[in-house]
């Protein structure tokens, strides 16, 4: 009686957590498209109302940072990881970036206005972050790389490198456009999106060449998750069901094309006499493009929830995949939002305020997952080579005490290797030592099967 309800409080608390992480990404996504919009949706947005909806996207965005950040230390809270190594330099990252944006908050609740200076603070505050863990991130996997020599590891480490790229770009063009903004934003400054200009200064050049390289850099890790999504599903076709693996890997490329490719003019145009009105087709525009940017991470995130399903290797490596897979949804979402119109309020800061956080999602559980499928691939190897060698040395005097004694000595070998495993790679509890016998079981089984086959 007991145990069943000690398994009904952990069902709820399992859906009370998923329900949050859906409700928190649906804000995030009406952040986004807010913040991409705010020029066409300035009546609607520019009020109180607005001011309220922008302050609770901004504040659970805050909460739930925190909470994602604290969860992080402590699970990496006996690895030598990169966040205990630069913790108190990510503290004093996150402590600025909440100091700044709540200070914003104040502005705008007590005066309906804040200074530009303070939204260029938390965009620097926000993509130095960010660029941090992504350089951290890739060039830790890249020296993993030498060590495994895995085609998922290098992809993933040079995704990560060009969101680097795309980060560092952003941070520069969200700086200059913001520059040519006013000192103050209040109810009566305009919401005013200046991508392109018809001047021929250094000015314009830099911001429309920072725009052009920005879409490409993230073009680039945009194709980079996609071609990894691949080679991570493939492994496992079989297991996940090819209708669902040619859904997962053809549905992004058909929604990447319907971002970035497809014109809209004729789909909002029934005929000539008949149009939308051009701030609603914008809008419409601007929001299809959010939804398929989000339904990329989506599909992103669902590969790897698929294989961490399907991978029972361990619950540490099912956990490690599902928080990958929170990171790449978010960060689908986080990453597009954009502060350059400024804007009143200035929707965009609740999705900057996560997009660090979002990162270290997906670092986290990429690494660790990866890591520990190794390790695992390894130790079994280690298994099979050991008992087979034991089993020749028998040769056909393996009688059942025999056995049980080539048994311990082949796991007392693997305990002492798992463990080395561990303080290489930095992992907190290896393969069980009930799977270890399963698998040695299982080894012994098919050497008696070859033996038989050779007589």
């Amino acid at each position: 009686m007991k145990s069943d309800i000690v398994k009904d409080l952990f069902e709820k608390r399992q859906n009370l957590v998923t329900i949050s992480i859906i409700s928190f990404t649906f804000l995030l996504f009406c952040d986004n498209f807010l913040s991409s919009s705010l020029d066409v949706m300035s009546d609607i947005v520019k009020n109180q109302a607005g001011l309220i909806l922008f302050a609770f996207i901004l504040i659970v965005s805050i909460i739930f940072s925190y909470f994602v950040l604290e969860s992080i230390f402590e699970l990496l809270e006996k690895k030598r990881s990169i966040f205990s190594k630069h913790k108190k330099v990510f503290r004093i990252m996150q402590i600025s970036l909440y100091g700044l944006s709540l200070l914003l908050l104040a502005d705008l609740l007590s005066d309906q206005n804040y200074y530009t200076i303070n939204l260029n603070l938390i965009v620097l505050v926000s993509y130095g972050f960010s660029l941090s863990i992504s350089l951290l991130a890739s060039l830790k996997l890249f020296s993993w790389y030498r060590a495994n020599r895995s085609r998922f590891v290098i992809l993933f480490g040079l995704t990560l490198f060009f969101i680097f790229i795309n980060s560092v770009l952003s941070l520069f063009l969200f700086e200059v456009l913001l520059i040519e903004k006013p000192y103050e934003f209040d109810m009566s400054t305009p919401n005013i999106f200046d991508f392109e200009c018809d001047e021929n200064t250094i000015n314009c050049i830099l911001k429309e060449n920072l725009l052009l390289l920005q879409n490409y850099s993230l073009v680039i890790y945009f194709v980079l998750f996609w071609v990894c999504t691949i080679l991570l599903l493939h492994h496992h076709i079989n297991k996940v069901g090819k209708v669902k693996f040619f859904a997962l890997v053809a549905l992004p490329i058909v929604l990447f094309y319907f971002q970035f490719v497809y014109t809209y003019e004729d789909f909002f145009t029934i005929s000539d006499e008949l149009r939308f009105d051009e701030n609603i087709a914008f809008a419409i525009q601007l929001f299809i493009a959010t939804l398929l940017t989000a339904a990329c991470g989506i599909l992103f995130g669902w590969g790897l929830l698929s294989i961490a399903n399907l991978l029972k290797i361990s619950v540490r490596v099912e956990r490690f995949l599902k928080i990958a897979a929170i990171g790449v949804v978010t960060f689908f979402i986080s990453a597009n939002a954009t502060v350059a119109s400024g804007g009143m309020p200035p929707f965009g800061v609740p999705n900057l305020v996560f997009l660090p956080f979002s990162l270290i999602l997906i670092y986290v559980g990429v690494f660790y997952s990866i890591t520990s499928i190794a390790n695992d691939i390894s130790i079994k190897k280690f298994i099979k080579n050991s008992t087979f060698n034991e089993l020749k040395i028998m040769g056909n005097l393996a009688e059942s005490q025999m056995l049980d004694d080539m048994k311990l000595r082949v796991l007392n070998m693997t305990k002492k290797f798992s463990n080395e495993l561990q303080e290489r790679s930095n992992l907190e509890e290896g393969s069980s030592e009930d799977n270890m016998k399963d698998y040695l079981n299982d080894v012994i089984d098919i050497y008696a099967k070859q033996k038989k086959n050779q007589i």
